[in-house]
């Protein structure tokens, strides 16, 4: 059996996700086993593909021993996008199906790019003094007033006013789980706006999903598009490029465009390069 591996979003060398690509396996049991082995922290079995169409199931294993099916990622069909187009089984564009949901993917650029759909403001009652504690904040350390942000998620976002206070954020995650899911927030986003790395400088955290900080995001980007277009009152088409995760040691570059109309992000398109790494062989 080929197991695929490829890299998305890398910013470095050995930055962004790590994604493994296996066909031939429609067994709920070895694919656990493979994804077990595979020595990714994420592994999607293509089921069938066709037609600018596939069936897709996602397995992570974040530590060696435990494995649980992940449903979607926007990460991965990206790869998934770039495996099937290598192979000529596919033009520039796919439809991903993950289980209930899918996502429609495209290559353009040298990129691989996922629609996002629409995000904004919205309001929400927080306790802003508690969330800057449990992460670390002061009130110097920011910028404006915590924001909710997003579409069918809602993350809470941060303006920090340099990336030396953004890459020394060190949460409390069991607080910062309480907080998360007593908004019913997603995650939470802190962000540099005035950064030499890029345009957009960001972390998320999210320890109520048993992810306390993920260093790539298609939908966190997305959310973060829709803050700067009801806080700016920004009008038009824009492009940004966009840095997760430096502090991570594994940072990710994200490219985004979107329209910001009526206080609102649309039509938001977020995209990276996908690259083949290598392919190994597991019996």
């Amino acid at each position: 059996m080929n197991i695929h591996h490829y890299s998305v979003f890398a910013a470095t060398p050995g930055g962004g996700k790590h994604v493994a690509i296996v066909e031939g396996v429609d067994n709920p049991v070895d694919m656990g086993r493979t994804a077990a082995q595979s020595g990714a922290p994420l592994t999607g079995f293509v089921l069938w593909s066709g037609e600018g169409q596939a069936e897709v199931r996602f397995f992570s294993s974040p530590r060696q021993g435990e494995v649980r099916e992940k449903g979607s990622s926007d990460s991965g069909a990206l790869v998934v996008g770039e495996h099937l187009r290598l192979q000529g089984a596919i033009g520039d564009r796919l439809t991903v199906q993950m289980g209930e949901e899918g996502l429609e993917v495209f290559y353009q650029e040298d990129k691989w790019w996922s629609h996002q759909g629409q995000t904004g403001i919205q309001a929400l009652e927080l306790d802003s003094a508690q969330l800057l504690e449990v992460l670390g904040l002061c009130q110097d350390d920011v910028v404006g007033v915590i924001q909710a942000a997003g579409g069918h998620k809602i993350n809470l976002v941060v303006c920090v006013k340099s990336v030396v206070v953004l890459d020394n954020i060190g949460p409390s995650f069991e607080v910062l789980s309480i907080i998360q899911k007593s908004n019913k927030a997603n995650g939470v986003i802190a962000v540099c706006l005035d950064s030499p790395r890029a345009a957009v400088d960001f972390r998320w955290f999210s320890p109520a999903k048993n992810l306390n900080e993920d260093n790539a995001g298609s939908y966190t980007l997305a959310s973060l598009c829709g803050c700067l277009t009801g806080v700016q009152n920004l009008h038009g088409e824009r492009h940004l490029e966009a840095i997760q995760g430096f502090a991570s040691g594994k940072p990710s570059r994200l490219y985004v465009r979107y329209l910001s109309e009526n206080s609102r992000a649309k039509n938001i398109r977020v995209g990276g390069q996908v690259e083949m790494l290598e392919v190994t062989k597991w019996a």
